[in-house]
């Protein structure tokens, strides 16, 4: 019986492979494009985490703060460019909403929403998601913000966690080029930590296995002052480490308290109890390494 090139394709795409740490073209295929999706991608979600492990990330504690505090003023009336006035601003750092920025002297005051990319985030992240709203020049908290505030901590979590790697562009706050695959790559990386993350670890490590796994990330980057291996790594620690897995509280980083520190290749990273807990998979246990 003749073998078609249909049944090579299909053969080739159930076969793990080494670059993929054992995953499937199939699997990687779920995980990058439907990585949600149950019928489709091999990572789940745990519906059934210990809630104490939920208290530290401090994205979802911040982005609950600021939802309160909107719910507690609003209609918030914005200013003539539609953003967040000053003193409000200036409040939100005061309540440590903002520690994500960058290390301002002392004695420096905010003087508008965007002299804190974080705080801006936060503001335009949650319009995104529909949990706040924008009228006519004022501010809200919409009914499903209502509701998700009411909600158990697993549930906001879980939330703002799917909605933040499906729906925000992780790009929209730096300088990098587009490189998408950084982002939609997002499940592996969490799988390479969760596999390499009980040792502190380089970022560099972590990086090149998302360069091997995605050859095509580096056509997003040009390089110029640097390589664009270099420049991928800068992209993959702001993005998915210091600005994803930070944020949720699944990693933990060691080293200096400066947020450049993910630049340099002797600061290293190590997997927290909660990743572990949160995410599993459901590999396909007939494949092999091909």
């Amino acid at each position: 019986m003749r073998t078609s090139i249909l049944d090579i394709a299909q053969e080739y795409n159930r076969l793990a492979v080494s670059d993929f740490e054992g995953f499937t073209p199939s699997e990687m295929h779920g995980l990058l494009y439907a990585p949600f999706e149950p019928s489709k991608s091999c990572m789940r979600l745990n519906k059934k985490v210990n809630e104490d492990k939920l208290s530290s990330p401090y994205f979802t504690r911040d982005v609950k703060s600021y939802l309160n505090i909107v719910r507690s003023l609003q209609p918030i009336k914005l200013t003539a460019k539609g953003n967040l006035p000053r003193q409000l601003c200036r409040d939100l750092l005061a309540k440590g909403i903002g520690e994500d920025d960058f290390h301002w002297p002392e004695n420096w005051k905010l003087m508008k929403e965007e002299d804190s990319f974080y705080i801006t985030l936060i503001n335009n992240y949650t319009q995104l998601v529909g949990i706040t709203k924008k009228v006519k020049g004022h501010l809200s908290i919409t009914r499903i913000g209502d509701n998700l505030l009411e909600a158990p901590p697993l549930d906001f979590y879980l939330f703002l966690f799917e909605t933040y790697c499906s729906k925000l562009n992780w790009g929209c706050s730096d300088r990098y080029p587009e490189g998408g695959i950084i982002q939609a790559s997002f499940p592996f990386s969490i799988y390479l930590v969760q596999k390499y993350g009980d040792q502190k670890r380089s970022p560099v490590f972590y990086a090149e296995k998302i360069i091997r796994a995605y050859p095509r990330s580096l056509m997003d980057f040009k390089g110029g002052y640097s390589t664009k291996e270099d420049e991928i790594l800068k992209c993959y620690c702001t993005r998915v480490l210091e600005r994803f897995m930070k944020r949720f509280g699944l990693i933990t980083i060691v080293g200096q308290d400066d947020w450049i520190y993910m630049i340099r290749k002797e600061y290293t990273i190590q997997k927290n109890e909660l990743m572990d807990e949160l995410i599993t998979w459901e590999k396909d246990a007939s494949t092999r390494i091909g």
